[in-house]
């Protein structure tokens, strides 16, 4: 999710509020053991919440990360590996975490990827490929950083994709397709770049980009792709826009979550489990009171979420980013 790129603020909700605008998450293709058993949403940038995937309304978290030891203190962009690892980019720190999938409380980190060596820069998104290389957006600095599989300390990374030629603008959602594909959300463009698999180094242009007024993209925050689709977060439109994963131009969405029934409110992360369930995370706005929408496969238009997992009881408050 976007820091203060745009904006100022040392704060990561103050900067949302005052923004109006935000971003950030995760996607992998590979789904890790245990994957839709349990939500994990990064929230207020300092604990990690851990819902039943079939929770729905006022319900207390399963679980928690949270606490002094956690290190967690601007965490955005949330995902897992293949063995369930859960890893968080945290923007202010300039750094990744990542946990045991089975810690809970006040944790230390299994690792941290921090330090000048590696480059980050208000990292805001993960996603990690087939072979297990962590791929993280930087929108400090408008760059994707690789890191090699277990990569840990000041390490610098395996690539970095960066320069004019990437039409990168502000990276807020990274993701890969079956082939290998990587996509990523840019916030400060309204546009999805696709970057083919063996050009994932240097300053490279896309394969092809979803930009333009038909698009619909609004401040495009996290992306997801499954099932052939790619699903994006628009912050500023709070919509979902779902294209094929072979779109490219100015081309309509294939279908659009949008409007008073679906409760969309600064739409953040977003995952698509392995039957088609959209997960989507919001931030909300003013008092961040926020939320976990919930849709069923193929939801579109004015769509009513199938469950909503919001309330005191929640502990949800400015609502990040979500992954399985």
């Amino acid at each position: 999710m976007r820091l203060p790129v745009l904006c100022t603020l040392p704060i990561l909700a103050l900067a949302l509020a005052a923004c109006g605008s935000s971003g950030g998450g995760s996607s992998t293709f590979v789904p890790p053991p245990g994957a839709n058993s349990l939500i994990y949403v990064t929230d207020s940038g300092n604990a990690v919440l851990e819902f039943n995937a079939t929770a729905s309304g006022n319900v207390s978290p399963a679980a928690q990360l949270t606490g002094s030891n956690t290190q967690l203190n601007s965490a955005g962009g949330i995902t897992r590996d293949a063995t369930g690892r859960i890893f968080v980019a945290q923007q202010t720190d300039n750094s990744i975490l990542a946990f045991s999938p089975t810690v809970t409380g006040n944790a230390s980190p299994l690792l941290s990827i921090s330090g000048s060596n590696t480059q980050l820069s208000t990292p805001t998104a993960l996603a990690f490929d087939a072979t297990g290389r962590l791929f993280v957006a930087n929108a400090g600095t408008n760059a994707i950083a690789v890191f090699a599989s277990g990569a840990s300390g000041n390490v610098a990374p395996v690539a970095l994709i960066s320069g004019s030629n990437t039409a990168l603008g502000v990276p807020d959602g990274v993701g890969f397709d079956g082939a290998g594909n990587l996509y990523v959300s840019n916030f400060s463009t309204n546009a999805v770049n696709v970057y083919a698999p063996g050009s994932l180094s240097g300053n490279v242009a896309p394969l092809r980009t979803i930009s333009g007024s038909a698009t619909g993209l609004n401040s495009p925050a996290d992306l997801f792709v499954a099932g052939g689709n790619v699903y994006v977060t628009n912050a500023g439109g709070n919509s979902v826009t779902i294209w094929p994963t072979n779109a490219a131009g100015n081309v309509a969405p294939a279908r659009t979550i949008s409007g008073s029934n679906t409760n969309l409110s600064v739409p953040q992360g977003i995952y698509v489990d392995s039957n088609g369930k959209i997960y989507v995370a919001n931030f909300n706005t003013p008092g961040f009171p926020g939320f976990i929408a919930e849709f069923g496969p193929g939801a579109s238009g004015n769509a009513t979420p199938t469950q909503v997992i919001a309330g005191s009881n929640t502990g949800l408050y400015g609502t990040v980013g979500l992954t399985l």
